[in-house]
């Protein structure tokens, strides 16, 4: 599928709002996960950073409620998250976003037996583990979420799924990244977020359109609508529908 122009101006001045601190706390973070061992992933200091110290993203006072300290000072859970982390993964992106949905929801089992756990808690620590797979956009597919807005499906909770379909769609427009740059990582998974920000600007009917500058007059754009887009995907649902793409459901 080939996006619009007008999407590509979308994520281009997604890109130009991105806080280049926060690129760099993000990305500090990002390679201080990558570096650690093994052992070190065992150990309570460490999953205490990736689930309740993670600077990818804030959460609300509902997600920040939920206790993990029974999960993390057990040597045995500790065990059982590293070797279920360590994969192995599926080669293909799809299989493996799906395999990840997987392990989270079995993760929320073993942390809040007791209850449906937290989503967004969960999808953030996993996304300091897999950067690749994940962005800093906190519940995508939910109801009023960019996913919606580009696909038309509302309320999915295949958290990983959702995320590896907006990021294929990323990567179309405005190319793939190089993975072993933890900046350039940091950036892309900002860009979903920003671009949720600036469709909910979009949907004030009292703010003017902006102009998507250029240093070159001929290539300056009128800002898209989010209307537009949604009309430009609504023509492709069948094409991009969430089974087929990413196998989410809507359940």
């Amino acid at each position: 599928m080939t996006f619009p122009t007008s999407f590509q101006a979308a994520c281009r001045e997604a890109e130009r709002r991105i806080d280049p601190n926060t690129v760099l706390r993000n990305a500090t973070f990002l390679q201080e996960v990558a570096d650690t061992t093994a052992r070190e992933r065992e150990t309570e200091a460490f999953l205490r950073r990736i689930w309740n110290e993670n600077p990818l993203y804030k959460l609300s006072t509902g997600s920040n409620s939920m206790d993990t300290a029974t999960a993390l000072t057990d040597a045995a859970f500790r065990r059982w998250f590293r070797e279920l982390t360590d994969g192995p993964f599926p080669d293909d992106p799809q299989e493996k976003a799906a395999r990840l949905d997987d392990l989270m929801n079995e993760t929320k089992r073993r942390i809040w037996p007791n209850s449906h756990g937290s989503n967004v808690k969960t999808t953030r620590a996993f996304a300091a583990l897999f950067p690749h797979d994940f962005t800093t956009h906190r519940s995508p597919g939910r109801r009023g979420g960019l996913y919606e807005a580009l696909s038309g499906a509302k309320n999915v909770k295949d958290e990983a799924r959702v995320n590896r379909w907006i990021l294929d769609r990323l990567e179309e427009a405005i190319g793939s990244v190089d993975r072993t740059d933890f900046n350039a990582v940091a950036r892309r998974m900002m860009l979903p977020e920003i671009l949720h920000q600036i469709s909910a600007e979009q949907r004030q009917p009292s703010e003017p359109a902006p102009t998507v500058s250029s240093p070159d007059p001929a290539l300056s754009v009128i800002w898209p609508q989010l209307p537009q887009i949604v009309e430009h995907f609504a023509s492709l649902r069948e094409e991009i529908r969430p089974h087929r793409t990413c196998a989410c459901s809507t359940r």
